[in-house]
């Protein structure tokens, strides 16, 4: 699984932040990233952000998962 892209309105300390993680040139021009690393000093919300992409993926395999379920 690889996100293309994560936009923020209002979150703690992040408002109206879109995140695209494509790439911009070359032959893998729109695709997603391979690797994304956040850097920045601390306080900036390299860890808020990190905590907001495993809430993503944690509710999309839940919703995932139960949409899927064989009933008994």
């Amino acid at each position: 699984m690889k996100l293309h892209q994560i936009t923020i309105e209002d979150y703690q300390q992040f408002k109206d932040l879109k995140l695209d993680f494509t790439y911009k040139t070359g032959p893998k021009k729109g695709q997603p990233m391979d690797k994304v690393c956040f850097i920045g000093q601390s306080g900036t919300g390299k860890t808020t952000l990190l905590n907001v992409v495993r809430d993503i993926c944690e509710n999309f395999f839940k919703n995932y998962l139960h949409s899927n379920a064989n009933p008994l």
